[in-house]
């Protein structure tokens, strides 16, 4: 359902929230996000917790950057990325975050 409102608004994907708002993934990937010199990703309870995810987690702390699992609004995160088995050798990132919509009402 989510892949045909992407496809019916002319965007590459939809950003999922569970069911408290927070953000949970994509129709196909996991989605990570920076703030503050921290790399957040939602907690596995509303997204997938394949392999792929698990081996960009292992990366990121092997450079020694802080990731945390956490709850997480779109609101002031500073860059955001998404991974797949689909993208088998790459992170995507997600270069036009700055104008959505949630509840019919846009947001910068």
């Amino acid at each position: 359902m989510t892949q045909v409102e992407s496809n019916n608004a002319n965007v590459d994907d939809a950003i999922m929230l569970d069911k408290d708002g927070f953000v949970s993934e994509t129709n196909a990937t996991n989605l990570f996000m920076v703030k503050s010199v921290v790399v957040l990703t939602p907690h596995a309870d509303y997204c997938l917790p394949g392999i792929t995810r698990a081996t960009v987690m292992e990366l990121v702390v092997k450079e020694n950057v802080t990731l945390e699992e956490r709850n997480i609004s779109l609101y002031g995160l500073q860059e955001l990325w998404e991974n797949s088995a689909r993208y088998t050798h790459n992170l995507y990132s997600i270069t036009e975050p700055a104008m959505f919509t949630i509840n019919n009402a846009e947001k910068a």
